[in-house]
């Protein structure tokens, strides 16, 4: 039987849901930057038309009214997703060991490869069935974006750090 579970809780509340050992996991990484500036436009999208998603409860009020507003109220555990889901305490090496531990993992700036070599592991004929296309694209200062690149350094080394689990594992 094949089940799909996706979250984007940390690893930890992924590891209490009881799967079997033999369980095949798998995560997608993004770029940092181009993941949080896509979560913000959605979130503007999402308020622009009135959108009544859940997660505008809470999210929508980091909104404010610029860009630097978001990244002052965002939470570090949403800023740095990809990190805080492998460590609630967003500790770099703790994170890489449990990514170590999937089954596989791919990046959406090489993402078709990674689905072929997915499908070979699995010997399921996965395809691509939906991509996302912006709607919504704010204009961000260059004083935002490199604040915004140092609230994500963290999250850039885990990922440097991922990229050679990748290059050592033969999947690169």
């Amino acid at each position: 039987m094949l089940g799909i579970i996706t979250t984007h809780f940390p690893i930890p509340h992924f590891t209490k849901l009881g799967l079997p050992e033999d369980t095949f996991a798998i995560s997608c990484f993004r770029d940092p930057v181009k993941r949080v500036i896509s979560h913000y436009n959605m979130l503007l999208n999402y308020r622009a038309n009135n959108v009544n998603h859940p997660c505008m409860l809470t999210e929508g009020q980091w909104l404010g009214a610029s860009f630097d507003d978001f990244l002052t109220a965002i939470p570090d555990e949403h800023l740095l997703n990809q990190l805080y889901m492998f460590s609630a305490d967003l500790d770099v090496a703790e994170a890489v060991e449990r990514v170590a531990g999937l089954s596989h993992f791919l990046f959406t700036e090489d993402f078709d490869r990674g689905v072929k070599q997915l499908n070979k592991k699995t010997g399921f004929p996965i395809c691509v069935m939906h991509r996302r296309s912006a709607k919504y694209l704010a204009v961000i200062s260059d004083d935002s974006m490199i604040r915004l690149r140092e609230k994500l350094e963290s999250e850039y080394i885990f990922l440097d750090h991922v990229r050679k689990l990748k290059n050592v594992a033969g999947d690169a």
